[in-house]
């Protein structure tokens, strides 16, 4: 129980809180039945409850203000669209003069407002701007708050899939996302649609941008030098702009320095005859032979020596890549191989789940013994370190392309993209009971924005301690050290972006290599019906 609520001497009186199922509750003193309970998108485990003036029971979280009645509840604001993300709210309570009042702290300041309730319909000056997602991101949100308090001109507002605020995992959410996105092409193809769309609610931007769904955008008017350069390539389709990236994610291979040493960067062929020649038994921990031949060998798109892109040839059925069909057989890390030592094998990559938060450095130092090397994976140009960046688009039917823009060019500022950065997303977790279905806010694309994240980062190393008595600091977790910290700054100014070219020849790969990694065709079979495939699909794309 949280608390008590009573209108009046004259009113009877209420507990609130959450109930045994993790649910938020308000319940008649006494009553049998609760008067509502499990309001959606309520955070059950962090919210404040009162009574107005005009005698609403009122329930307030970061997120949104609610009215309860004998009718049930109803969400009457949202405090995103009013300009407020709360980091923590202290009270509501009735005031002088009529008025009510809410009690919170933002951005570090305590804050005073006064609310009326009315069941008049606000009206508003402020243009609408209406961005679309897949899946929650509450750090975008808090971003957003902030944009629409210091705008005088437009309000932004985040659509999303229904049932996807309500901050607990449903199992129809992947069904309503699909559904998300057939009705956004829908509304694309009838020339309406959301001003701003989020890449996870495009099934093919690249198709979106050549017919003219997708504006072209004026990459200068974005870029000032405080961008990492590769992250904003990734907005690129050709060599026009369509896409704004907000975050990004690291996928890279590391490696034990003493089995690299004197290596800066390598081939295929390199990597294969240093792993032959090591200890290993497999290249990864749970990456099959499908995933080795992904990874290592074609996602490098400037190697001619399996697949031409620039002049649309493909060489898969020829000596280099056979070979790698045997080593990536002989290789495999996944069935009884997944259980072999650390030690047995010769890489770690970030393939399968990309590196999203700097804690990760830890881990990846934990898992090598310290005794790291990132060299990433073989490409012609030294280091095959990538970038997969997440990517706002805007509509070119949009009625309100210059609100768009300039949201969009507020995301990517200093202070926009720190706030994104830094947002507690285990505090969202933490609220929702430990069900979640956002995404928490991956790297920066601002350079300022990241080394304020790294020192963050640092800061905290002082919390996961105690000071002996002796006087020295013992740390519970070891602190992160200047070599780990360099070395991710290093991955960041050297990753390249992914090219669009291998997510969409992935599912041939996989669907034609398989019975070969099954053991039921040759690998001479398996590269011909690939190079066919492979073939076509340049052909196809004109080149």
């Amino acid at each position: 129980m949280y608390g008590m609520l009573q209108a009046s001497s004259d009113t009877e009186p209420y507990w609130y809180g959450m109930g045994e199922d993790g649910k938020s509750v308000v319940k008649q003193l006494g009553a049998k039945d609760a008067l509502v309970t499990g309001i959606e998108g309520l955070a059950a485990r962090e919210y404040v409850a009162g009574c107005s003036a005009e005698g609403y029971i009122c329930l307030a979280d970061a997120g949104a203000l609610w009215v309860v009645t004998e009718a049930g509840s109803q969400k009457v604001l949202s405090w995103q669209e009013q300009g407020y993300y709360w980091d923590t709210l202290y009270g509501l309570a009735p005031g002088p003069a009529g008025a009510t009042y809410l009690l919170g702290q933002l951005d570090e300041e305590k804050i005073l407002i006064s609310l009326c309730f009315t069941k008049e319909k606000p009206v508003t000056k402020k243009q609408e701007v209406v961005i679309a997602l897949t899946t929650q991101n509450t750090a975008l949100q808090d971003v957003v708050a902030d944009f629409n308090r210091k705008s005088s001109k437009y309000c932004v507002k985040i659509m999303l899939p229904e049932g996807a605020e309500n901050h607990t995992l449903s199992d129809d959410m992947f069904v309503k996302q699909t559904q998300f996105r057939e009705k956004i092409q829908m509304e694309l193809s009838a020339g309406r649609g959301p001003d701003i769309l989020g890449d996870d609610v495009l099934v093919d931007a690249e198709s979106l941008a050549v017919n003219g769904y997708l504006e072209r955008l004026n990459r200068q008017e974005f870029q000032n030098g405080q961008q990492l350069e590769a992250v904003f390539e990734s907005g690129m389709i050709g060599d026009i702009c369509y896409g704004i990236p907000y975050d990004f994610t690291l996928d890279f291979a590391a490696y034990r320095a003493q089995d690299v040493e004197g290596v800066t960067g390598w081939s295929m062929q390199d990597l294969m005859e240093r792993v032959r020649k090591s200890d290993a038994k497999a290249l990864e921990k749970g990456l099959g032979g499908k995933e080795i031949v992904v990874n290592y060998a074609l996602t490098d798109v400037t190697n001619t020596e399996y697949i031409d892109w620039e002049n649309g040839v493909s060489h898969l059925t020829e000596g280099p890549f056979l070979e790698v069909l045997a080593f990536a057989k002989e290789y495999a890390g996944d069935g009884v191989k997944a259980q072999l030592s650390e030690q047995e094998y010769f890489a770690v990559s970030y393939s399968k789940i990309p590196m999203y938060a700097l804690t990760e450095m830890k881990n990846l130092y934990d898992k090598l013994e310290g005794d790291v090397k990132v060299l990433g994976y073989p490409h012609t140009q030294e280091m095959g370190i990538y970038v997969n960046a997440r990517v706002f688009y805007v509509n070119s039917q949009s009625a309100q392309k210059k609100g768009a823009v300039e949201f969009l060019k507020y995301l990517l500022s200093e202070q926009a993209q720190t706030k994104y950065a830094t947002h507690d997303f285990l505090k969202d977790v933490s609220n929702s009971g430990g069900f979640f279905t956002g995404t928490p806010a991956y790297f920066p694309v601002n350079k300022a924005a990241m080394e304020t994240l790294i020192r963050q980062e640092q800061k905290k190393d002082k919390q996961n301690g105690y000071m002996a008595n002796d006087g020295t600091f013992v740390y519970l977790i070891p602190p992160y050290t200047e070599e780990q910290l360099e070395g991710f700054r290093s991955m960041i100014e050297n990753a390249k972006p992914k090219s669009r070219n291998i997510s969409k020849i992935q599912g041939m790969v996989y669907e034609e290599l398989e019975p070969y990694f099954r053991g039921s065709i040759s690998a001479e079979e398996a590269a011909e019906k690939l190079d066919n495939r492979c073939q076509l699909f340049l052909d196809e794309r004109g080149n």
